[in-house]
């Protein structure tokens, strides 16, 4: 099972197992509705990272959430459209624990760093989520439409990251072109892929997750020495 203590106040729902089955504490003004489909996706996280998507079956998903498969298709059109929605809902959920250490007192890199420490902290407890992820990347080789998916994934994650790094720049009064943001929040997302696939190969060597976490400081001091000094350069040719 997930553990959702991971999520901090995240967690807006605690999954308990019982035979296997996923069980959602009832919210106050939550819907039925709404918690059904969280159920349902709850449920499909863990079957997905057991299995993978091609071994999952709507029947599997439906027997772990204790729906009935009726109940699934009256939500989600498709296997693959549960597939899409886990992503995305994990995606939100892993972005929004990141962003609690924002700390507009702190400079670029330390913040960074701090953001850093904190994903470590918690990553893993995020073997699951994980694990899906790369499971798009990888059907990617051979689907055209999970190549699609893979990519409208990835500009999610650009567009997240250049909301929070203009949040970040305008906190510090840096100021860089549109051109530039968009290239730096590209940068870090293709950095955090690499970071997220080498984290789940080397999950239990401490001596490769010590080097790993060294290269990404240097990286971020590298990338926030650069956005200072262009920042300055921006500024001074539009004062």
């Amino acid at each position: 099972m997930t553990d959702w203590s991971a999520y901090g106040n995240i967690a807006q729902a605690t999954c308990q197992p019982e035979r296997g089955v996923i069980k959602i504490t009832k919210r106050k003004g939550t819907s039925k509705k709404d918690l059904t489909r969280e159920k349902i996706l709850n449920a499909a996280l863990e079957c997905f990272a057991e299995k993978g998507y091609k071994e999952t079956t709507v029947d599997e998903i439906a027997k772990r959430a204790n729906v009935s498969k009726g109940n699934i298709y009256w939500h989600f059109k498709s296997k693959l459209e549960i597939f899409r929605e886990v992503i995305k809902e994990e995606a939100k959920k892993i972005h929004k624990i990141i962003e609690e250490e924002e700390n507009d007192s702190l400079p670029l890199n330390e913040l960074w760093k701090r953001k850093t420490e904190k994903a470590f902290a918690i990553v893993k407890k995020l073997e699951k989520q994980f694990k899906v992820f790369y499971e798009v990347a990888f059907r990617a080789w051979k689907a055209e439409e999970s190549k699609n998916f893979f990519f409208e994934i990835e500009k999610e994650n650009m567009d997240k990251h250049t909301k929070i790094l203009q949040r970040e720049l305008q906190a510090r009064n840096l100021k860089l072109s549109k051109d530039d943001i968009e290239k730096i929040a590209k940068l870090q997302t293709l950095f955090h892929q690499a970071i997220a696939f080498r984290i789940l190969i080397f999950q239990e060597d401490n001596e490769s997750w010590k080097e790993l976490k060294e290269l990404i400081f240097l990286f971020i001091d590298i990338l926030s020495f650069y956005i200072v000094k262009r920042g300055e350069k921006v500024e001074e040719g539009t004062a």
